[in-house]
């Protein structure tokens, strides 16, 4: 009972081949492409903070070649025009200038202007004193300083550009939903390509194996041939298989041949022969000379238990342990019980392959 319960068990956690491929393609497939676009939104996140960068080292050169001559000029209205213009930028969020020259004027070490664009991207005046501009600015995802010189190299100011991340996030966001979208559209396509392909390929053929092998005559042995398959590999195992299919068949049609001859043999010889199964308690064949040893009529004595017929029941166990030993018995006197009169009879034992 326990080893049924066992194997039971085993055969409930089994895992279909049908599934495993599956997985095993699901998987596969999935984590192939997420790693691809990981790899891609790395590099392209790069990209951008790369280009933005570098549109930002051109646009502070491009200002400060413009504003050079209106911090000589002590034009500060004419260069905030062009610092609102240069805001018009996605990216840059903040440009603010320190200007030497008018602080010089002013009584000051510097005079410090700017714009800044706000939550709303609205573009404000730059106040030093406020702690949340001040705050956007320490925050900044990249900042770029340059000092403004005369012909004589003397620094007349500092001009600052401060670049924020949101346009970089909002178009990351945009790459990642666009990569997620692609990679399940792949990742469905992919599968069910791979899964169709194998399942055509390899498990429709191994299915066909199966169910002929399943498609068995009463002792197990299939019917018919397992179809050709297409496949080279597949191929060479349903030829074997084939091979020892018709090899069991001849050796099964030769084995009934020697059997029915035994059984001929057995019949016409003039010594009593019995042949019984389930250690001897199961009589399976029966010649005529054993029939009439026990005085009955012919065929009656199928199925009967020879052991009734014994005088001494211990030394028939006797017979059955040792022909389990895998050993034989010649030539030995047994008592038998054949109606109610005591006979003795010279027998023989020895374990036979007969399957009756």
């Amino acid at each position: 009972m326990k080893s049924n319960m066992k194997n039971t068990q085993t055969k409930k956690y089994k895992l279909s081949l049908f599934l495993t491929l599956a997985l095993i393609i699901t998987i596969s497939v999935t984590s192939i492409l997420t790693i691809n676009a990981a790899y891609n939104y790395y590099h392209i996140k790069n990209r951008i903070i790369d280009e933005i960068k570098d549109n930002s080292n051109e646009a502070i050169l491009s200002l400060k070649s413009n504003i050079t001559n209106l911090i000589i000029s002590y034009s500060i209205n004419e260069y905030e025009k062009l610092i609102i213009n240069e805001l018009q930028s996605k990216d840059i969020f903040a440009i603010i200038v320190k200007d030497y020259a008018m602080g010089k004027i002013l009584g000051k070490d510097v005079y410090i202007t700017g714009k800044i664009k706000n939550s709303e991207v609205n573009i404000l005046d730059y106040n030093i004193k406020d702690k949340n501009q001040n705050k956007l600015l320490e925050n900044a995802f990249f900042t770029k300083s340059v000092n403004i010189t005369n012909s004589s190299n003397e620094i007349l100011g500092t001009l600052s550009i401060y670049i924020t991340n949101n346009e970089i996030e909002k178009e990351l966001k945009k790459i990642v939903s666009d990569t997620l979208f692609n990679t399940i559209l792949l990742s469905i396509f992919l599968t069910l390509f791979l899964y169709i392909s194998i399942r055509y390929y390899i498990l429709n053929p191994i299915s066909n194996i199966i169910n002929t092998i399943n498609d068995g005559d009463g002792t197990g042995i299939p019917n018919t041939l397992i179809p050709d398959s297409s496949s080279k590999e597949v191929s060479a195992l349903t030829n074997s298989i084939n091979t020892m299919i018709k090899s069991i068949k001849t050796s099964r049609d030769n084995l009934e041949k020697n059997e029915h001859r035994l059984e001929y043999l057995l019949e016409l010889s003039p010594i009593a022969v019995r042949i019984a199964k389930n250690r001897g308690e199961y009589v399976i064949f029966a010649n005529k000379a054993y029939s009439k040893l026990l005085h009955l009529k012919e065929g009656t004595i199928s199925g009967k238990n020879p052991k009734d017929y014994y005088v001494n029941k211990d030394t028939y166990e006797h017979i059955i342990k040792t022909l389990e030993n895998g050993d034989r018995i010649y030539n030995i006197m047994i008592e038998l019980n054949i109606e109610n009169k005591q006979t003795w009879a010279l027998a023989s034992y020895m374990n036979i392959d007969f399957d009756g």
